[in-house]
């Protein structure tokens, strides 16, 4: 990440909830930009997005811009979905 200054001119305070939307924003936009070359991804590549509904919300746009495609799962239907494999597995 390149290093240059964000938030309020200096000497002001950065009010929490925009201080934590700030944080928030710099952490995911890293993730996101490190991501293809992590996983070896290349540009259009599917991606499984599932997790807190809000995080997805923020999450989702920016795996777009990077040119991923993103598919959302819904995790409490993958939770299911996961346990009915497991215990049909035991049977």
């Amino acid at each position: 990440m390149r290093a240059r200054r964000v938030g309020p001119d200096p000497g002001q305070r950065l009010e929490a909830g925009k201080a934590a939307s700030l944080l928030s924003g710099i952490l995911i936009g890293d993730e996101v930009a490190r991501l293809p070359q992590l996983l070896g991804l290349a540009e259009g590549s599917s991606i499984g997005l599932m997790g807190e509904p809000r995080l997805c919300e923020l999450y989702a746009p920016a795996l777009s811009l990077r040119g991923l495609k993103v598919e959302e799962v819904d995790a409490e239907q993958a939770m299911v979905a996961g346990l009915a494999s497991l215990y049909g597995a035991r049977r």
